[in-house]
């Protein structure tokens, strides 16, 4: 898995479109054109929607979602220097009343959650190779979406998805990484 360094990733469009937000080392945010087009596919949905942002690291998919008109973001991650990092951001955009901010493991967490709109998990890789890990974060998030949910997961590999429970709407690669956008069904 690649690391990266400490630096800064752009929010691409909505109210705080252009601006950097910091990322801490060691987190590896999704690719500005796979947010690109993850966002421009979920269009019609996101606003208004409340967002779970699991393994938020630098919060790249959650504060963009808010920023295109996400009526709530539950960020989670179990960094403290993430979880520090996650909240001066809430604080220079402004966005606290929008944001809850968690340290909690994220497949603990999203186990007491219901009703979810749309759900981005962005596991650090390592976890996404174990099967059962895998199954039980696919399994914990279609129980956490509501009717037509939405969850975003990104993997080294690409996913056997279970077609009893969930659409592909899109899957696709960019580099060394797969992701998927999967809408809840059954």
């Amino acid at each position: 898995m690649r690391r990266a360094a400490a630096g800064r990733v752009r929010i691409i469009g909505g109210r705080w479109r252009s601006r950097r937000i910091a990322v801490v080392a060691g987190i590896r945010p999704s690719p500005d054109f796979v947010r690109e087009t993850v966002f421009n596919l979920l269009a019609d949905r996101i606003v208004g929607a409340t967002v779970a942002d699991l393994y938020a690291g630098s919060g790249a998919l959650g504060f963009e979602a808010v920023s295109r008109g996400a009526l709530r973001l539950l960020a989670v991650d179990k960094s403290r220097n993430a979880v520090a990092q996650l909240r001066r951001t809430a604080a220079k955009l402004d966005a606290a009343a929008r944001v809850q901010i968690t340290a909690a493991d994220a497949v603990q967490w999203l186990g007491s959650q219901r009703n979810l709109t749309i759900v981005f998990a962005d596991p650090p890789y390592r976890l996404m190779e174990e099967d059962c890990y895998r199954n039980k974060l696919l399994a914990r998030m279609r129980a956490a979406l509501g009717a037509n949910g939405i969850a975003y997961l990104e993997s080294p590999t690409p996913l056997n998805i279970d077609l009893d429970h969930w659409q592909p709407i899109r899957q696709d690669s960019c580099g060394n990484s797969y992701w998927s956008l999967l809408e809840a069904t059954g």
